[in-house]
C-alpha cells in the first residue's frame, strides 16, 4: 500500500486540491500541520483516508516529516512513503508509475523522485546524485535501514543529507525524468549573467542554508567532491545574501551567528539525529 506524508506551514487556499489530488493516488495520507490548529476549520471536508496530525509549534520540517513517517511505519500495510511539502503538485498517476518501476526493479533503490523540470532523457527513470524530499516515493524497509530525516538541520539540506547518507550505504537514487513537479524553489528568483537562482527572503532560511552547509561538510560520510563544491557555494552565497538584504548589518550579525553556532557545537553535529 502508498501512504503519503503532507507538511503543512501556513498553506495558501490550493492546498486543498493538492491534498485531495495525492489522497486519490494514494491508500493514506498523513497531513502534519505544523504550528496552524485551525487548518482543517478554516478549510472544509477532506477525503475519510486523510488523517490530520497538529503540531502547536513550528517545530521544523526535518522533525515533521518524521512524525508522519513514523504514523506510516506504524502500519504494517504501507510499502511505500510519499513525501511532500504543501506547494508541490505531482502530475496525475505519476507517484503509481514510480511505484511500478520500484516494483520491477532488482536495484538496490532508496528513493525515486520527480522531476524539477523536462529534460527529455532518453531514459524515463535516471540515477542522480541526490533529489527533491518534496515528490520522492521511498519504501519502508529504506527508512527502516537508512534511518528518517535528520532533525539537527531542521529545514534546508534535508535532502542532500538523506540521500548522500543513503548512497554512503549503497543505494541509487533515481528521478523520473518525464513526471514533473508543479513545485515552487525560494520566494523569488535572482537573475545572474547566464541564469536564474531561486532565493528564499526569510532571514532564518539563510541562516540555516549556511549552518547546515558546514555541518555536512564536516561528516565523514559525504563525498569530498560535494564538499568542495558546496564549500564554494557557501563562500559565494554570504556576500550575496548580504548584498540583497534590506538590513546588511542585521544579515551579516545573522550569518556570524550562524558560523559561531556551527563551530561550538560542530562535534554534536557530526552524526545525523533522527
Amino acid at each position: 500500500m502508498i501512504y503519503s506524508v503532507i507538511i503543512l506551514y501556513n498553506p495558501d487556499i490550493k492546498v486543498n486540491e493538492r491534498i485531495d489530488l495525492i489522497s486519490d493516488e494514494c491508500d493514506k495520507v498523513i497531513v502534519v500541520v505544523n504550528s496552524d490548529i485551525n487548518f482543517v476549520s478554516r478549510s472544509g471536508k477532506f477525503k475519510k483516508n486523510v488523517q490530520f496530525n497538529y503540531l502547536e509549534s513550528n517545530i521544523g520540517l526535518a522533525k515533521a516529516l518524521n512524525i508522519g513517517i513514523k504514523e506510516c511505519l506504524k502500519d504494517h500495510n504501507c510499502n511505500y512513503i510519499c513525501l511532500f511539502d504543501q506547494d508541490t503538485t505531482p502530475p496525475k498517476n505519476s507517484i503509481k508509475h514510480i511505484v511500478e518501476k520500484f516494483n520491477i526493479s532488482n536495484e538496490k533503490i532508496a528513493a525515486i523522485g520527480h522531476s524539477l523540470d523536462d529534460r527529455k532523457d532518453l531514459e524515463k527513470f535516471v540515477e542522480v546524485e541526490d533529489i527533491l524530499t518534496s515528490g520522492t516515493i521511498v519504501p519502508r524497509n529504506v527508512f527502516e535501514n537508512v534511518g528518517l530525516m535528520d532533525e539537527t538541520l531542521f529545514i534546508d539540506y534535508l535532502d542532500y543529507e538523506w540521500c548522500l547518507r543513503a548512497r554512503a550505504s549503497k543505494y541509487k537514487i533515481y528521478s523520473a525524468t518525464e513526471l514533473v513537479l508543479d513545485h515552487k524553489l525560494g520566494d523569488e528568483s535572482l537573475n545572474f549573467v547566464f541564469f536564474k537562482k531561486p532565493f528564499h527572503l526569510n532571514n532564518i532560511r539563510h541562516y540555516y542554508i549556511i549552518r547546515n552547509a558546514l555541518i555536512l561538510i564536516n561528516r565523514s560520510y559525504i563525498p569530498l567532491i560535494w564538499k568542495v563544491k558546496h564549500f564554494v557555494k557557501t563562500v559565494y552565497r554570504i556576500p550575496i545574501y548580504i548584498l540583497y538584504s534590506k538590513d546588511k548589518a542585521k544579515k551579516a550579525i545573522l550569518i556570524f551567528q550562524a558560523i559561531k553556532d556551527f563551530n561550538i557545537n560542530k562535534e554534536i553535529y557530526k552524526m545525523p539525529k533522527y
